[in-house]
Formats: C-alpha cells, sequence, structure tokens
C-alpha cells in the first residue's frame, strides 16, 4: 500500500512524503528508506515520529 501510495505521488509529481509513524514502526519504513525527521511526539496517546522520504 505504501509502494503504491509512492507511486501516485510521483505521477502527480510530488518529490518528497512525509508521515507520522508510531515509534514501533520505524524499522518498517526505514526498510522502505524513510527517513525519522523529528523528536518522538504523542498522537492520540501513542508515541510516534514524524519521518521523510525524497521520492
Amino acid at each position: 500500500m505504501v509502494l503504491l501510495l509512492e507511486d501516485k505521488g510521483r505521477q502527480e509529481h510530488c518529490t518528497h512524503y512525509v508521515l507520522s509513524a508510531e515509534v514501533a514502526v520505524i524499522p518498517f519504513y526505514e526498510k522502505l528508506g524513510y527517513q525519522v525527521q523529528s523528536d518522538c511526539y504523542l498522537e492520540d496517546g501513542i508515541l510516534c515520529v514524524e519521518m521523510g522520504k525524497a521520492l
């Protein structure tokens, strides 16, 4: 699903994706090329970070 969204972004001429990721799934997004771009913060009571990837 993430790869499909990235492809759609490329078709729409997006150059960078940013997402909010739960701390527990950081390794999943890192395997897809995302990098942590923020300190940890609470989102709906869940510890998260902002992650980004150049497309």
